[in-house]
């Protein structure tokens, strides 16, 4: 249970806007405060790419075919 706590509390501190020094203690910190906005901005990414396909899906296969390439 105390892991989760500590992972949670990580995640919370990687999505706050704040100044660190990721040269300076835990790497194993550093890397997860450091790749949670990343996963975040991947997922949006993704869910945007959704709701693109699915509204040029209305013009028809060719425009579905064009949006998935240039994703």
């Amino acid at each position: 249970m105390n892991k989760v706590i500590k992972l949670s509390r990580n995640f919370l501190l990687a999505l706050k806007d704040s100044n660190r020094d990721f040269t300076q203690g835990n790497i194993s910190k550093a890397i997860i405060l450091l790749s949670v906005p990343m996963v975040v901005e991947m997922i949006m990414e993704s869910i945007f790419a959704v709701a693109d396909i699915f509204f040029v899906s209305r013009l028809g296969h060719e425009a579905v075919s064009a949006v998935g390439i240039t994703e």
